[in-house]
């Protein structure tokens, strides 16, 4: 799955001759060929003991003083910011566990800028993400889909230009793209963010970061258009599977893999009591996410044969990949 899904981003690469000019196109493609995956999270030491009592026992807290003291000097580790911080991957692991579980426990996969790698959760590879029973097409639709949406996020706008060589030097620095490249990929992105406002008025008026919510639907809208192509690759290579699945007969396998891509964000969350995943802002509901990127791909209005006057009748792309 992960080679087909590759190999269709390779393909999109090359069709982006408009957007990036030639070093650019050739800089992504050695970013994205050096790209590595990964079940592990060891390059973070989760499981490294002796590191975890260092980081006790360097932190700077007595836990001998008053509580008070104790308390008191808990705050102030936790207002510490990263960049004032050496030794802030031991206080992230105490004083941020929010943090940090919603990097290697939530994430069903990750991209990592400072290793240009993805890591995938052990538990994606399981039910309802993933299962050897299933028909491929609710495979790529769900995994497929999170594995291209977690590459796509290491080529939106802001990580783009995050240099995985040298990452913590001046080399590290250097742009991927050109400073022409990436005013123009910004530009092109405006197409999200102006459709982003006509939805607003949905979430109860709460602001978001416009930016933010742009890479975001970059990152969507090429994941499932990349899944959606792999799949199609996998068809032609080995054919229909015809595998029924119960209660969904009626559903042909093109649509079964949009089906599987519509439970990636499967949840139920009120209007009245909706707040952004983690009080970050760019965050939408998983109602108004889903069908803003079914409604960007043709694929999706032609495999169900929406009408004119469906919401989801697909009208206008909006794309950057």
């Amino acid at each position: 799955m992960i080679k087909r899904i590759k190999e269709e981003f390779i393909l999109l690469i090359d069709e982006r001759q408009d957007t990036f000019d030639e070093l650019s196109i050739d800089n992504i493609f050695l970013k994205f060929t050096n790209m590595t995956f990964s079940i592990k999270s060891d390059d973070f030491g989760l499981t490294n003991v002796t590191l975890m009592e260092e980081c006790h026992k360097n932190i700077g807290i007595n836990y001998n003083d008053t509580i008070e003291n104790i308390v008191n000097s808990i705050k102030h580790q936790q207002s510490i910011t990263k960049s004032d911080d050496k030794m802030w991957s031991c206080r992230e692991k105490i004083f941020k566990p929010a943090e940090y579980l919603d990097f290697h426990v939530y994430s069903s996969a990750k991209y990592h800028p400072k290793y240009n790698k993805i890591y995938i959760s052990s538990d994606t590879l399981a039910e309802p993400s993933f299962s050897i029973k299933f028909p491929s097409a609710l495979n790529y639709g769900f995994l497929g889909f999170t594995i291209a949406q977690a590459i796509l996020d290491a080529f939106d706008t802001k990580t783009i230009n995050h240099n995985y060589d040298n990452f913590d030097s001046e080399e590290g620095k250097k742009s991927v793209v050109s400073e022409e490249s990436m005013n123009h990929m910004i530009a092109i992105s405006t197409c999200f963010t102006q459709e982003w406002f006509k939805q607003r008025e949905t979430i109860n008026h709460r602001d978001v970061d416009n930016i933010l919510s742009a890479d975001r639907k970059i990152a969507d809208n090429a994941g499932l258009k990349i899944a959606y192509k792999a799949y199609r690759n996998f068809v032609r290579s080995f054919g229909e599977e015809y595998i029924v699945v119960s209660g969904f007969e009626q559903y042909t396998e093109n649509q079964l893999f949009f089906i599987g891509f519509g439970r990636h964000f499967c949840e139920y969350t009120s209007e009245d009591s909706y707040v952004p995943h983690n009080g970050k802002p760019g965050d939408i509901l998983s109602e108004i996410r889903t069908n803003s990127i079914l409604k960007n791909y043709h694929e999706f209005s032609n495999t169900f044969y929406c009408s004119y006057k469906n919401k989801l009748m697909h009208t206008k792309t909006c794309e950057v990949w």
